[in-house]
């Protein structure tokens, strides 16, 4: 096959211009082809990696560290929205550990099986073990990548994953230590004294103001005494980013970091997906090896389904938390360097590790994407595993006498509460996902429920009847929201609707849905502003009456 001539970077700028020129327009255009297929970027991304590497291009050392620098921020931006209980939760390490067990067996019988295979009958059976354990991790960078597409990182069935997910870093932490040889430093032993140091944390990030300087100052937390800190104690750089962002997720700027830091993290990630693709050497024994390898993922998918269902949670979260775990882990690919590093396989494995992991990628996106209606398909059967007691936090939501209702109850549906309680006390209910904002509503005397309104079966949960009057979609994004209108069309909802909107096209796709009202934050901010200094400031119109403009009232109520 003919070779490129940048194989190798040159030394001049103009020279390494050219070439991360042609890596952006290569991502760029990889997404004009997978949208209009409604598969992830991400998918692209691998492809356009594996055909450079097919070409001869190597992977430049910049764009891995580029790489590394997005999974980095990933992790850190997750913490942000993790809270240490969850992880606490018996359905979170319970079905870590048990899938991580009956996965390595299942794996070390399937790879016995397949011995008369080049690359395995050669390994030992410590070798089959290991390869085993590589491929029980999941994805964290594909699960997030998968769940924000989605607006459904911060769900009951996200939350779930997100927590085996760290559980999967955990356990990969203690084996790294033990692999080497080398042990954690013994001042490792002091990090859970991190937790003192939030007073400091917290101080440092109000310092930060907002936007870039925001940007900067989440960064450097991340990276100095999360990333570096852990990495000189013998830790994973990645885990301390996540264990300094659970740090802060308490703060009230936690969430305006996340939303920020937003854009950077997959414009980084972009680079990693690239360089997965790009490590991948395509050859015909280690395709034929990997497609059977990743056959098996239904069966990891179905693993953690029932394993997570006897933990009572509902069959659609148990499905859809198993599915978007269904894929092996490029975490996978450090557990297998450090095996390769001392002789517990062989570099070729190596390289079959990355090939399995990119197919596992292109296989479980487009199956991501039809979450909802295979599991309509699916249903009938898994309902039948479903525990009677389930959850509380799967319980109906009673929203009986509620007159209005806002989805979302972060700053702007708070302000829609409390400016329609003051006008119809009682008949105002707030619905939130996030259980710690519930409980700090709920404290404050205000009406809310936990529920998840990016859930299919919160809405086949939510108890309802005609006394609703107007519905506010006031989530932060937008596809949480654009969903929520989905259903209240489809289900004949015969109120009206009201949402928030960042960007003008994402507000004409809602106006499209049929939603009445549409709030574009950031254009209509001025005009809002303008009628409620007039309001509060109580001046004259032309013919010297006092100006107590109705524009004002609503306006209140968008805020």
């Amino acid at each position: 096959m003919a070779q490129l001539t940048i194989i190798t970077p040159p030394c001049s700028e103009d020279g390494i211009t050219v070439i991360y020129a042609i890596f952006i327009a290569a991502a760029f255009f990889a997404t004009l082809v997978t949208q209009p297929l409604r598969m992830p970027a991400l998918v692209g991304f691998l492809l356009v990696g594996m055909a450079l590497h097919q070409y001869g291009v190597e992977t430049p050392i910049l764009l891995e560290q580029v790489g590394d620098l997005g999974v980095t921020v990933l992790l850190f931006t997750i913490g942000l929205k993790l809270k240490l209980r969850q992880l606490a939760r018996p359905v979170v390490w319970g079905t870590t550990l048990i899938h991580a067990g009956l996965w390595m067996l299942l794996m070390f019988g399937v790879l016995w099986l397949l011995s008369d295979h080049p690359l395995i009958g050669d390994m030992s059976i410590s070798g089959w073990w290991t390869l085993a354990f590589a491929l029980s991790f999941s994805s964290t960078v594909f699960a997030m990548s998968m769940m924000e597409r989605k607006g459904e990182a911060y769900s009951f069935y996200g939350r779930l994953s997100i927590g085996i997910l760290v559980m999967q870093d955990v356990l990969a932490v203690i084996y790294l230590s033990s692999a080497s040889g080398h042990p954690p430093s013994a001042w490792a032993l002091a990090l859970p004294l991190l937790y003192f140091t939030r007073p400091l944390l917290y101080a440092l990030l109000n310092r930060a103001g907002h936007n870039e300087l925001l940007i900067i100052g989440g960064l450097a937390l991340a990276l100095l005494p999360g990333a570096a800190l852990f990495t000189e104690l013998g830790m994973k750089a990645d885990l301390g980013a996540l264990v300094i962002g659970m740090l802060l997720a308490g703060h009230p700027k936690a969430e305006e970091l996340a939303r920020t830091l937003f854009n950077l993290k997959e414009l980084l990630l972009v680079a990693f997906f690239l360089t997965i693709g790009m490590n991948t050497a395509l050859d015909l024994q280690s395709i034929t090896l990997a497609f059977a390898l990743v056959l098996l993922l239904p069966i990891k998918m179905l693993l953690f389904t029932f394993i997570s269902l006897l933990f009572r949670t509902r069959a659609r979260t148990s499905f859809n938390s198993g599915l978007v775990l269904a894929t092996y882990s490029e975490f996978g690919l450090i557990v297998g360097a450090v095996a390769v590093n001392y002789g517990y396989i062989d570099r070729p494995v190596l390289a079959l590790l990355a090939i399995t992991i990119a197919f596992s990628f292109i296989m479980a996106a487009p199956l991501n994407m039809l979450s909802a209606r295979l599991h309509d398909d699916l249903a009938p059967f898994l309902q039948r595993w479903q525990r009677r007691r389930i959850l509380l936090d799967d319980a109906p939501i009673t929203v009986t006498n509620a007159r209005f209702i806002i989805l979302g109850m972060g700053r702007i549906g708070s302000g829609v509460y409390d400016r329609l309680s003051a006008s119809w006390p009682g008949k105002v209910l707030g619905v939130d996902a996030d259980e710690e904002r519930v409980a700090e509503h709920q404290a404050k005397g205000r009406w809310v429920l936990a529920g998840d309104a990016t859930d299919a079966e919160f809405w086949d949960r939510l108890n309802h009847n005609d006394s609703t009057q107007l519905v506010f979609l006031a989530m932060p994004y937008h596809r949480g929201n654009e969903y929520a209108a989905s259903q209240l069309v489809q289900r004949g909802f015969r109120g009206k609707v009201a949402a928030i909107a960042t960007y003008e096209d994402d507000a004409a796709a809602l106006r499209q849905m049929g939603v009445d009202v549409v709030f574009n934050i950031y254009r209509e901010a001025g005009s809002g502003f303008a009628e409620h200094a007039l309001a509060m400031t109580a001046l004259v119109n032309n013919s010297g009456q006092p100006l107590h403009s109705s524009g004002s009232e609503s306006t209140s109520t968008t805020r």
